[in-house]
C-alpha cells in the first residue's frame, strides 16, 4: 500500500480550500457541441447517420430465412421487399411475437405473415431534423431509407442517439460492438 498523500500531494488529516479569487481566475467559456466527426458540426441529413446497405428479403421467403440473414448480419431487422419494392420491414421481435408465439411453422410461414406493412421510408437527402419528426409522429424505431425505389439505408433510434445525444445509454449501447 502507499499513502494517499502520494496520489492527490496532500495527507488524508489536511484541509484543503480553494483559493478565495479562484471564481474570478477562469474566463467563462460557451459550451461547444460535441464534435461528430462531420463539418460543420452534426450531421445534417439522413445519409450522414444511416445504417448503409440494408439486408433484404423477399416477402414470399419462410421466416426461418429472415432470422437466418439476421442471424449471420447480426442485426435486427430485415427490409422486405416485393417485385422490386419496399413493402415492409420485419424484425426479430415480429418473428418471435408474430410467429413463432402463435405456433406459426417457421419454415413455410411467409415473411409477409409477420412483418410490418405500410412502413414509412425517407429519401437519403431528406434532413436528420425530418427524419426524428417522422419518427416520431408515427411512432416507429427503424426508417428504411429508400432512393430511386431502392433501398440504401436503414435509419435507427440508436443512429440518432448516438448522433444527437452521444453521452446517453441508448447510444453507447448502439455503438456497441455486437456480441458474439
Amino acid at each position: 500500500m502507499f499513502p494517499v498523500s502520494d496520489l492527490f500531494g496532500v495527507s488524508p488529516h489536511e484541509v484543503v480550500t480553494k483559493p478565495a479569487t479562484w471564481e474570478h481566475t477562469r474566463p467563462a467559456t460557451a459550451v461547444q457541441p460535441a464534435d461528430t466527426g462531420y463539418p460543420g458540426g452534426m450531421a445534417q441529413t439522413v445519409e450522414e447517420i444511416m445504417t448503409r446497405d440494408p439486408r433484404t428479403i423477399n416477402a414470399d421467403d419462410p421466416i426461418v430465412e429472415a432470422a437466418r440473414v439476421m442471424r449471420d448480419s447480426d442485426i435486427g431487422d430485415v427490409v422486405v421487399m416485393e417485385d422490386g419494392q419496399v413493402t415492409g420491414i420485419v424484425t426479430d421481435r415480429d418473428i418471435a411475437v408474430r410467429a413463432i408465439a402463435e405456433g406459426r411453422d417457421p419454415e413455410s410461414t411467409p415473411v409477409s405473415e409477420a412483418c410490418t406493412t405500410g412502413v414509412e421510408t425517407i429519401d437519403p437527402s431528406a434532413s436528420v431534423d425530418d427524419a426524428l419528426r417522422q419518427m416520431r409522429e408515427h411512432d416507429i424505431r427503424r426508417l428504411p431509407v429508400v432512393k430511386n425505389g431502392r433501398p440504401v439505408g436503414i435509419l435507427s433510434l440508436g443512429d440518432l442517439a448516438v448522433e444527437r445525444e452521444p453521452d446517453s445509454t441508448l447510444a453507447d449501447i448502439s455503438a456497441a460492438s455486437p456480441d458474439q
